[in-house]
């Protein structure tokens, strides 16, 4: 059974006030959804987000170790603002005891985090995203956060 694909609700208001209520949930949604699936999944993620209208960068990598460097980053301007895997633990309050998701619920939260990303760019622009996923007792089991 094919999934209904997600349709963007035509927005009630148009007033600035509603319109940056909408962009921030939707950027806090894009986060806590990598979050969760890093957290889940046992994955390695990192995304960028560029505000278009402000040019505020927002980025979550969950392991120090991927490119691209801090000295990359820092030819931006304003400059990036780095969420830290401690600090979106402490915002979502995830729980340490949660089970992992199966196979299929993998693939859901998967096609979830996408379509957070596609429908972000709305709103910002998405520079960059990386899952990668590797199963349990690997080499990368321990996150260390930038």
């Amino acid at each position: 059974m094919a999934a209904r694909p997600r349709r963007i609700q035509k927005r009630l208001s148009d007033s600035p006030k509603s319109k940056r209520q909408q962009q921030s949930r939707r950027k806090d949604n894009l986060f806590f959804k990598s979050f969760e699936y890093c957290h889940k999944c046992d994955a390695d993620i990192f995304i960028m987000v560029r505000n278009k209208k402000t040019g505020q960068i927002l980025f979550f990598n969950s392991d120090s170790n991927w490119p691209p460097s801090l000295e990359e980053l820092a030819s931006y301007y304003p400059k990036p603002k780095q969420i830290t895997w401690k600090e979106l633990a402490a915002r979502y309050a995830i729980k340490e005891s949660q089970n992992v998701l199966s196979g299929q619920q993998q693939a859901q939260a998967t096609e979830k985090v996408h379509s957070a990303v596609a429908g972000s760019r709305n709103e910002s622009e998405v520079v960059a995203y990386r899952i990668d996923c590797e199963g349990p007792g690997t080499a990368n089991d321990t996150r260390v956060c930038s």
